[in-house]
């Protein structure tokens, strides 16, 4: 039986959850989180929103998008820890934790986290594996970082939620010609997946192999998911590594696309 950080069995869904993870890279965790929980993270995220985005595309913290007519929309927070008590704590949670161990066999440590608004009308991201972004920055290997989504809103195929490719996670996969870091979308042709329709408080778990990707936001609502990717403690670096890589390409990037100052605040 898998045990939680100070001993105690962990449920059994959490336990499934754990274990489909183990096999294939992906786990599945309902009702992880109560509504109470869900909307304290709900107004967080909502007062983080009001106090960090009019900053713009400028601000190396916020993430952004395009919509469906090409238009640039800020559509996350990326480090968070920094600016919120309320989501470091949640890196912290005694069964997050637990379940990281678990999964990984180890004692964890976090190396990212980020705030996914996705509101309606912007894309979602292409096919790929995490570990061809991560691993670069950080240098700890896909199979040893567990990310753990939990779901803020309900999200339904119509707001655009994550697919994902468990038969491909240990197969070598070819990139298209724009993105070598990508999967080739042919390669996903006729390929099992599962996408699942998450409610507010429910976790996925994820490696940094498994292929995956989402669509745009069809419905007429925010798409909310909060994202902590945990690796093993005995890479104390990898946050530190992670964070000054990933702010360095940022910056290089905006140079192209944001008239103005670019700064991280």
């Amino acid at each position: 039986m898998n045990v939680g950080v100070f001993g105690k069995p962990l449920r059994t869904d959490i336990e499934q959850g754990i274990a489909d993870y183990v096999e294939c890279g992906y786990g599945l965790i309902k009702g992880m989180f109560s509504p109470d929980e869900i909307d304290r993270l709900v107004r967080e995220s909502d007062r983080l929103w009001q106090q960090h985005m009019g900053a713009g595309a400028g601000n190396l913290r916020i993430g952004i998008r395009t919509d469906l007519s090409g238009k640039l929309v800020l559509d996350r927070l990326d480090p968070v820890v920094d600016i919120s008590e309320t989501f470091a704590a949640v890196n912290q949670d005694r069964r997050l934790v637990a379940i990281a161990e678990s999964g990984l066999g180890e004692a964890v440590t976090v190396m990212k986290e980020k705030l996914i608004y996705k509101w309606p009308g912007t894309r979602g991201f292409g096919a790929h594996r995490d570990q061809a972004y991560t691993t670069p920055k950080s240098g700890v290997p896909g199979a040893e970082v567990m990310t753990i989504s939990i779901a803020l809103d309900r999200a339904t195929r119509f707001s655009g939620p994550t697919e994902f490719f468990p038969t491909l996670r240990n197969r070598a996969t070819a990139a298209p010609a724009s993105e070598p870091r990508d999967v080739d979308e042919r390669e996903l042709h006729g390929v099992a997946s599962c996408m699942p329709e998450n409610d507010p408080g429910d976790v996925i778990l994820f490696d940094g192999q498994i292929p995956h990707r989402s669509d745009w936001n069809r419905s007429d609502h925010c798409r909310r998911i909060y994202m902590i990717s945990y690796v093993p403690a005995r890479y104390p670096d990898a946050r530190r590594n992670y964070y000054a890589a990933r702010i360095s390409e940022q910056k290089e990037m905006r140079r192209d696309l944001v008239e103005g100052s670019i700064f991280f605040e």
